[in-house]
C-alpha cells in the first residue's frame, strides 16, 4: 500500500508493474486536496489567471504570455505594490505539490530559476506572511489547518498574514475561490 497526494502517473505505473511481476495497481481516492496560490494579506491582487500564474512561476510560459511577469505592476495598478518585484516561492521541484503545480499551471513547463525554495509548505506560508511582495502555492488542507489553529489559539506570535487568491480558469469565466464546495464540485481549477 502506498499513500500519495496525487494520482499515479501512467509512466510510474508501467515502471512499477515491470519491476514487480504480478503487480496490479489499483488507485482508490480517500481524500481530496487542492493547491492554493497565496499572497500576503495586504496584496491588492483580487484574482489571477492561469496564464498569469504561468508567466510568474515558469521559465517557459507555455500558456501564451509573451513575457514573464516580474513585478506587481504587470498585474495591478495599485501604486503601493506597482514597482515591487514579485518574490516567487515554492517547493523543491521533486515534491508532489510542485509536480502537480507544474502539470496543471505550467503545462509541464519548468519552474523559474528565481523561485525561492522552502523546505516545507509551513515555512513558505510563514515567509509570505512576512513579505508582502511574495507569492507561492501550498496545499488547501494545510493552509486551512494552520489558519484554524491560529484562530483557535488566538496566538499573537503566529500571525499568518496570507490569503488564497481566487483563480480565473478561462476567459469569460468568473474567478473561483478555493473553498470546500468549489473543490468538491470540481470548479476550482487546481483540484
Amino acid at each position: 500500500m502506498l499513500g500519495a497526494t496525487r494520482p499515479l502517473l501512467k509512466e510510474e505505473a508501467i515502471v512499477a508493474e515491470k519491476e514487480i511481476p504480478g503487480l496490479r495497481i489499483v488507485q482508490i481516492p480517500i481524500a481530496l486536496d487542492a493547491i492554493n496560490v497565496i499572497v500576503h494579506a495586504d496584496n491588492p491582487v483580487t484574482a489571477l489567471t492561469l496564464p498569469q500564474l504561468d508567466a510568474i512561476f515558469s521559465q517557459n510560459r507555455r500558456r501564451g504570455n509573451a513575457a514573464p511577469i516580474t513585478t506587481w505592476a504587470d498585474i495591478t495598478s495599485y501604486t503601493v505594490f506597482s514597482q515591487e518585484n514579485i518574490v516567487v516561492c515554492g517547493r523543491n521541484k521533486l515534491t508532489s505539490s510542485a509536480q502537480f503545480f507544474r502539470r496543471l499551471v505550467l503545462n509541464g513547463g519548468e519552474l523559474t530559476t528565481k523561485l525561492m525554495g522552502h523546505p516545507g509548505s509551513a515555512a513558505q506560508i510563514k515567509y509570505i506572511s512576512e513579505h508582502r511582495n511574495a507569492i507561492g502555492y501550498v496545499g488547501f488542507g494545510l493552509l486551512e489547518i494552520m489558519q484554524a489553529a491560529e484562530t483557535a489559539h488566538d496566538d499573537k506570535n503566529t500571525n499568518l498574514s496570507v490569503r488564497a487568491v481566487p483563480l480565473i480558469p478561462a476567459e469569460e469565466i468568473p474567478a473561483i475561490a478555493p473553498q470546500r464546495d468549489t473543490l468538491f464540485n470540481g470548479t476550482y481549477p487546481l483540484t
